[in-house]
């Protein structure tokens, strides 16, 4: 069988852990999997659960050559093939481990569609320390070519979701919890509070969508630098009964399944794998027509698209979809369809593991 090192520095439980959590949770019945990220992460706690060898990094900086001899001696003894990086800072990891053992192999997962930084040493690792880029869409795809990354080295391969997370998903109920009406409306947005997350626009939509349904409550779950600047627009827009910033909750697709909306705002979006949950588990979704958005969404069939930091057009596309029962619940249903035909974490993981059988040369 293949073996693999994968490497994931997060610190926070975001959806770049999650991918990770969900494809070993897949990979291990096909390949023997290693996953090296910090003891006191969320995602060391959850896959402690999988039963896979797990070496544990320390989060101080001045202890990383420490944890790089500890990944050389792993990677030489447990005769390691491919390294698997999936987060930026990762990415230095494995291209320092891939420069002392230049027969492993160094595959990168990309996630957002921002610009690569002009200096030297990044353009070494994104160059030189990698044998391959799985870009997640296109939008992130493009961004690496023109920044210099060769289209042979970038292969396309999709963010997933786990439907078998959905089959028996524990409820909280959000109106009862937030002493809502049983008839009021719920918007929901899931991401971490950053500017290019775009949420300050979907505030701004909300005076203009409770001028024709008063009864809308938006919740924004997530948490972040920009929730200082987020509370202060609420109060600014007299909006603290009808826009609720959550903070970090371990239940967001509570939130997701009992939404009658699912907006992502985004500035910037490499993919959107919170946008994806919520059009498996069969919501109408308006997103903004920007990065690797468009390659899930096709307006007006699996969702409608907004205009980028355009408050008025997103509150025009919310309400448009709010007001006509029949496309809600066409394009909720073409959703559900288009994810599970497209984005199941069994076809995804099946792609990846082509990927390291087609660089490493393995067969079996």
């Amino acid at each position: 069988m293949l073996n693999i090192l994968h490497i994931d520095l997060g610190k926070q439980w975001r959806g770049g852990q999650h991918q990770v959590l969900i494809l070993l949770k897949y990979l291990r019945k096909i390949c023997n999997n290693f996953i090296a990220c910090f003891k006191s992460s969320p995602l060391y706690f959850k896959i402690k659960n999988l039963n896979i060898p797990i070496v544990e990094l320390q989060s101080q900086k001045w202890k990383r050559i420490s944890d790089l001899n500890k990944l050389k001696h792993l990677i030489k003894s447990q005769n390691v093939q491919i390294i698997h990086t999936h987060c930026a800072k990762s990415l230095t990891i494995g291209a320092i481990l891939k420069k002392f053992n230049p027969k492993v192999f160094h595959i990168h997962t990309r996630r957002v569609d921002f610009d690569i930084k002009s200096n030297i040493f990044s353009k070494w690792r994104y160059i030189k320390g990698i044998d391959k880029i799985i870009a997640i869409s296109s939008a992130v795809k493009n961004v690496l070519i023109k920044n210099g990354v060769p289209e042979e080295k970038i292969t396309l391969i999709p963010s997933a979701i786990d439907t078998e997370e959905y089959e028996n998903l524990k409820i909280n109920d959000i109106k009862k919890e937030f002493n809502l009406k049983e008839n009021s409306i719920i918007i929901v947005s899931v991401g971490n509070y950053v500017d290019h997350k775009g949420h300050i626009y979907l505030v701004e939509s909300v005076p203009h969508i409770l001028n024709n349904f008063p009864d809308t409550y938006v919740f924004i779950v997530g948490e972040g630098p920009e929730r200082k600047n987020l509370e202060s627009l609420i109060s600014k827009l007299y909006l603290r009964k009808h826009v609720f910033l959550t903070g970090f909750r371990e239940d967001p697709l509570s939130f997701i399944a009992q939404a009658d909306l699912y907006v992502q705002p985004s500035k910037y979006e490499g993919l959107g794998t919170s946008l994806l949950d919520a059009m498996a588990l069969g919501k109408p979704c308006v997103a903004t027509k920007t990065g690797g958005i468009v390659d899930i969404i096709e307006d007006g069939f699996n969702g409608i698209l907004a205009q980028p930091q355009d408050c008025v057009d997103l509150a025009f596309k919310i309400i448009q979809i709010l007001e006509n029962d029949k496309l809600r619940k066409q394009i909720a249903f073409n959703a559900k369809n288009f994810i599970k035909q497209k984005f199941d974490i069994k076809i995804i993981s099946k792609k990846i593991y082509s990927l390291y059988k087609q660089i490493s040369g393995y067969e079996n």
